[in-house]
């Protein structure tokens, strides 16, 4: 598969005249709790010739998307990429730190760089808390929701969590993030029921287990985390050296 990937990877580079920059694996595949049957969805950057960011008109998309078969690909211009992470994106941040690499250049490692201590904490927390408190109005509801949509919720409350408690930024693989959490015997219990059936099952299973305290969990920190929010520093990467990797990557 890895092969599969790396040779589409090649061919939108050939096909659109782009350089990618980085390229990785998102979604439940990167966080370690995929379905037999889930997509592969590779997010990457990328940088055009030097000349086509001179035109004052036309060539102005930012962004690449492909599917082919379960290869879900979408891709970010790098100027896109550097204005949303002078913000502080979540979804990017997510990218850079994804355990699953499958392009690298001294882009992603500056880049990561210039992040990984300079970030909104505040920002991050605002997305996790929101993304559960819309995943639970949207589709949990019910008892009997499908099992990724209590991931959708579980995983960005813990992160929460995580950045009230331990104060850096939480790692995107589940088994790395809940290690050492400290959850109340009946909770850890259902999370662990819930991970390993997420494992067996398909994208479209529906919950048959009985998940109280995940529930009253979601729903405590989906409502908490403004709070959390309001103590988090609100920094985010220099806007200089983010300028400065993004014309000497373009000119490169």
């Amino acid at each position: 598969m890895i092969d599969k990937i790396q040779k589409h990877l090649t061919q939108i580079e050939q096909d659109k005249d782009v350089r990618i920059l980085f390229a990785v694996e998102a979604g439940s595949r990167a966080w370690g709790f995929a379905s037999p049957d889930s997509d592969y969805d590779i997010r990457f950057i990328y940088v055009k010739p030097r000349e086509r960011y001179l035109k004052a008109v036309g060539d102005k998309k930012d962004t690449i998307e492909r599917t082919v078969d379960d290869l879900d690909f979408a891709g970010w211009d790098i100027l896109k990429a550097l204005s949303l992470a002078n913000k502080s994106n979540p979804n990017l941040m997510e990218w850079l730190y994804s355990p699953i690499i499958y392009r690298v250049t001294d882009f992603y490692q500056e880049l990561m760089y210039n992040m990984i201590y300079n970030y909104s904490q505040k920002a991050l927390v605002y997305h996790y808390g929101s993304l559960a408190k819309r995943t639970w109005h949207e589709h949990l509801q019910e008892e009997n929701a499908p099992l990724k949509k209590y991931f959708y919720a579980l995983r960005p409350v813990i992160c929460v969590m995580h950045l009230q408690q331990e104060g850096y930024y939480p790692p995107v693989e589940f088994d790395a993030l809940i290690k050492d959490k400290k959850f109340e015997p009946d909770l850890a219990y259902e999370i662990k029921l819930l991970l390993e059936k997420k494992k067996e099952s398909s994208e479209y299973t529906i919950s048959d287990l009985d998940l109280t305290n995940v529930r009253e969990f979601i729903c405590h920190w989906m409502y908490y985390y403004k709070e959390v929010a309001d103590t988090m520093p609100a920094r985010n990467p220099d806007t200089e050296i983010l300028n400065e990797l993004g014309v000497r990557t373009i000119l490169s």
